[in-house]
């Protein structure tokens, strides 16, 4: 291999490692100021959670309460999640009440559709076949 080759190729590396070098600062930097920006963030959250933790804390233990507060509690959740599942199915039934309703409007017009067309194919095929 000629001389000039060989210094076009070592050109070529120093170039590329400086490209690389360019490009590695510049991702670590914005990686960096991501990181900065979520740390921000996580602290105002755990800040949040802190302070709703302060004023959502009962008194006293809840083993120490009676058991008729906690049956109270647990008959109001309960009766939330029964509300909640009632309302998905309720949803569920109006959303497939709106698919029967968009299908058969959908089958009707199709069927319209195909007997137009049978009638426009008899009439363009009377006689027989050609």
């Amino acid at each position: 291999m000629p001389g000039w080759i060989w210094i076009v190729l070592v050109i070529f590396m120093f170039a590329m490692l400086i490209a690389g070098g360019i490009y590695a600062f510049a991702k670590a930097r914005a990686a960096l100021g991501k990181l900065g920006g979520l740390s921000v963030h996580l602290r105002k959250v755990l800040e949040a959670v802190e302070q709703g933790a302060d004023a959502t804390a009962p008194s006293v233990p809840l083993v120490t309460q009676p058991l008729a507060d906690t049956a109270e509690r647990y008959e109001n959740v309960h009766a939330q999640k029964l509300q909640r599942k009632q309302d998905r199915k309720a949803r569920h039934v109006q959303n497939w009440q709106r698919w029967e309703k968009f299908n058969s409007e959908s089958q009707g017009e199709v069927r319209a559709s195909m007997a137009v067309s049978a009638d426009t194919y008899a009439k363009t095929h009377e006689g027989g076949n050609r």
